[in-house]
């Protein structure tokens, strides 16, 4: 059974295998081709001393992408689409909104941002967010150079994410990056939800009716990927697509 790599450890000294601390970037053979990329790419940027000569071939011969701005615009257009976007914009306050519908006025250039012009504009270090891109919380693309680029999908985001607590947002990654994070959504919705119910005569109807609308939307995503798998058409089709 190949071992997975679920994420860097937010210091940067190591990476998490099979939720086991290992020091630093290693080529592990038992890891899939995939993993191995995953850590040598980590090994270059963090560590570029400690790249080793397996690493450096899967650098060398990984595959390029045909980076097309056009292509990437209309996929990020379709995240943007997402209900579940919409659902976090509507927790923006005015202010925020006004720098995602215009982030020329704060950084003098439109959407896609660098890595740093995303920090300048949601208040975010440049650590916080190559940790929450890293960490699959932030949608991006790569340019043909291999730089992050970010479009309006991640600003809106990473502003929510910006005004979680930290807690809440450690809590995020360890969901999305674990090795079952479906299992950990519902434990997490049920204990939660469980507590809310109980006194749901303090929330107004709005905030039910919210509430509902965004649970109803990721259910019937989870149905069309369900349906996709087995119409054996799940290569095709991203989950993000399902949520457009």
């Amino acid at each position: 059974m190949s071992q997975t790599v679920s994420m860097v450890t937010p210091d940067r000294s190591g990476i998490v295998v099979d939720g086991e601390f290992i020091a630093g970037f290693p080529h592990i053979a038992s890891m899939t081709e995939r993993d191995q990329l995953r850590v040598a790419l980590w090994a270059q940027k963090v560590a570029p001393h400690s790249v080793t000569p397996e690493q450096q071939k899967l650098l060398t011969e990984r595959p390029r992408p045909d980076v097309s701005e056009r292509i990437e615009g209309q996929r990020q257009d379709r995240i943007l689409r997402s209900p579940l976007v919409r659902a976090l914009w509507d927790d923006l306050d005015e202010r925020q909104q006004a720098l995602v519908l215009n982030p020329d006025r704060e950084l003098g250039k439109r959407f896609p941002l660098s890595t740093g012009e995303l920090s300048r504009l949601t208040g975010m270090t440049k650590r916080q967010v190559q940790y929450w891109s890293e960490r699959h919380l932030l949608p991006f693309w790569l340019s043909e150079n291999g730089h992050r680029q970010f479009e309006a999908a991640a600003a809106i985001v990473a502003f929510a994410l910006s005004t979680s607590k930290q807690h809440d947002r450690q809590h995020y990654a360890s969901v999305a990056e674990g090795n079952q994070p479906l299992a950990a959504m519902r434990r997490a919705v049920s204990v939660v939800g469980l507590s809310a119910l109980m006194v749901a005569d303090r929330f107004d109807s709005h905030e039910l009716e919210r509430t509902e609308q965004t649970l109803r939307l990721v259910a019937d995503a989870v149905r069309e990927l369900r349906g996709a798998r087995e119409a054996g058409g799940l290569e095709a089709v991203g989950p993000l697509q399902l949520l457009t």
